[in-house]
């Protein structure tokens, strides 16, 4: 299977399990709460007023942790769905379907400016 049909495979499956994934996650299964979460954290070393990029935010679990440190915070995920819930989710928090795998939706994100951080969790597996 070539990048772009695995690509559309992986986002056309999000968009499925969407609709489960948020009220059965909401803000991370146990596995982010005891592992993920608490190993991002002082990686990212976040003191409040940083500009972050969460890419592959899915219902925005990761993105709403750091704006509670005072991040401003800009999630990006393929999954409309899961774009939808992490909007309703999280007032404050800005949120877009994109695709970066995409050059058009890459030359997009480059106009936001720079971020102090980006972070990609659990996306590239």
């Amino acid at each position: 299977m070539d990048a772009r049909k695995l690509n559309e495979e992986a986002r056309r499956i999000w968009e499925q399990i969407g609709p489960w994934w948020d009220p059965s996650v909401r803000d991370g299964d146990e596995f982010h709460r005891a592992f993920i979460f608490p190993t991002l954290e002082p990686w990212l070393a976040l003191a409040g007023g940083e500009r972050v990029l969460d890419a592959g935010c899915g219902n925005g679990a990761l993105a709403r942790r750091m704006a509670r440190s005072g991040a401003e915070v800009h999630g990006v995920d393929s999954s409309s769905s899961l774009i939808d819930q992490a909007r309703r989710r999280s007032p404050g928090i800005h949120f877009e379907t994109m695709d970066l795998t995409g050059p058009a939706h890459l030359r997009a994100l480059a106009a936001w400016g720079r971020f102090d951080r980006i972070v990609s969790s659990m996306v590239l597996h």
